[in-house]
């Protein structure tokens, strides 16, 4: 029996037990002795009893699950597949200053923020504004200051002092003058007070100046001028006196070097004559013959290795006959005879004769340009003639001028079915040419040359030229005039440079 009843417990210790359900509970609760309520720190951790207030206050922050099941996780997370824009949804295409509730694609705000720079980007930039330096500023140490050549141009830095004699003492200088001058040189000569010694560079040089010209009798001081230049090339030292009376060859040609050449007899040409000046562009030839000149038909003259025009002479006691379709270079002159030139002939230079006719049959007379020599007024013409009459039949060419200072004009003639780039003076016409010219270190500036003739006597010359001057060179202004006087009044020489 006491094994069959010892799982039962005893009425006491029953009644000792609470009911299994809650109890109901009336009135108002109240803390046992000692207990702290809500007026305890939430933080408290203890084994004081709690009151309902005390739990509410210390779970107030926490969120039912609920809450949290509608929440994503802190972390982002990994997208996959492709993303698609909601429906309705507005991307890059829309304008870049809408600013609205659209939802923005990913394309839409790299555009609208590609303008928008990196802190590290403006860090790097100076302020707008420039800034304001104090002190006094001080080279850099090994900079090159106003002593490196003016020229200099690298990578050093430069004073303002160094800048300021770079375009200003260097880069521009002056004179003036208004005195007024006068020359009748018929070579280039300097005007006086007209030069400048340039610091090297590259300039633009100018001059001005109002001019005068008084013109001569042209054909008066030609005839003078024409006497001086047979009796200079008459009398000059003869070099080669056994050449033949018989000058030139066929095929190749008869070669001759410079010298002064003469023959007393009359001469004639024949073929081909090579006058070779051996690289000189100096090199002379005099051929002084003591009667008659003549050319056979289709002689030609050929000028070789820097041999000019404007330094062959045939100067001739008698008359000059050229045979048709010779080829002539050189100045021409007789002293006693006529000169004729055949159809169909051509010369590079100048016709004089003293005493004699000149007549051109259908040809070609060029007058050379640029020649250095004491000719004077003669320079001024292709043609001329003291006494003799001139006279063109056919359709010749002539450039240059034809002068004749015999008493009778109207012995000139035939030039009407001429063509002539010139102009025909007669007795007792005054003309005057004068060249105004740049030149650099003793050479003219290519180009910087003009000219002004009589019939405008009263007027201003303008010059300009690009001149690449070295240290220490000069720029100056040369004239001069082929007859009569040439006188400048006010005048500026300007060099003005240029980078």
């Amino acid at each position: 029996m006491y094994q069959a009843t010892s799982g039962i417990v005893s009425q006491a210790t029953v009644d000792t037990k609470a009911d299994k359900n809650s109890p109901t509970f009336t009135g108002i609760p109240v803390l046992p002795t000692g207990t702290t309520g809500v007026t305890q720190a939430v933080g408290n951790n203890s084994s004081a009893l709690a009151t309902t207030a005390f739990v509410y206050q210390a779970t107030s922050g926490i969120v039912s699950q609920a809450t949290v099941d509608n929440k994503a996780d802190k972390n982002s997370p990994t997208f996959t597949g492709i993303p698609v824009l909601p429906t309705g949804t507005i991307g890059v295409t829309q304008s870049l200053a809408d600013s609205s509730s659209k939802l923005a694609t990913t394309a839409f705000v790299k555009k609208a923020t590609a303008w928008i720079a990196s802190q590290l980007n403006v860090d790097a930039k100076a302020d707008r504004i420039s800034p304001v330096f104090t002190g006094t500023p001080t080279l850099p140490s090994g900079t090159i200051a106003i002593t490196q050549d003016l020229g200099n141009n690298s990578n050093a830095i430069a004073t303002t002092a160094f800048v300021l004699a770079n375009s200003n003492a260097s880069g521009y200088q002056s004179i003036t003058n208004g005195t007024e001058i006068s020359t009748s040189s018929t070579t280039d000569v300097p005007v006086n007070g007209m030069t400048i010694t340039a610091i090297a560079g590259k300039y633009v040089v100018s001059f001005n100046s109002q001019y005068t010209l008084e013109a001569a009798n042209v054909t008066g001081q030609a005839s003078v001028d024409l006497t001086t230049a047979y009796i200079y090339l008459m009398t000059k030292p003869v070099t080669i006196s056994t050449h033949g009376v018989g000058y030139g060859a066929g095929g190749a040609g008869e070669i001759l070097g410079p010298g002064v050449y003469s023959n007393a007899a009359a001469v004639t040409t024949a073929g081909i004559l090579i006058l070779d000046g051996g690289g000189n562009p100096n090199a002379e030839f005099v051929f002084n013959f003591g009667a008659a000149f003549s050319t056979g038909a289709s002689f030609e003259l050929v000028l070789k290795n820097g041999t000019s025009a404007c330094n062959v002479y045939w100067v001739v006691e008698g008359a000059i006959a050229l045979g048709a379709n010779t080829i002539m270079k050189g100045f021409f002159i007789s002293n006693s005879g006529a000169i004729a030139l055949g159809s169909n002939s051509a010369v590079d230079g100048s016709l004089f004769s003293k005493l004699g006719a000149i007549d051109i049959l259908s040809s070609t007379v060029t007058r050379s340009i640029g020649c250095i020599n004491n000719f004077g007024a003669l320079n001024k013409f292709a043609i001329y003639s003291k006494v003799g009459a001139i006279s063109n039949t056919g359709n010749s060419k002539i450039t240059g001028n034809i002068g004749y200072d015999g008493l009778n004009a109207s012995l000139v003639t035939g030039f009407d079915s001429a063509i002539v780039y010139g102009e025909i003076f007669t007795a007792g016409i005054s003309s005057a040419i004068a060249n105004f010219s740049l030149y650099q270190n003793g050479t003219m500036i290519p180009f910087s040359s003009r000219k002004r003739v009589s019939k405008y006597n009263l007027g201003e010359i303008n010059l300009e030229a690009i001149a690449t001057v070295g240290a220490g060179e000069n720029i100056d202004v040369r004239w001069n005039v082929d007859t009569g006087i040439v006188k400048l009044q006010n005048r500026v020489l300007t060099i003005l440079s240029v980078r």
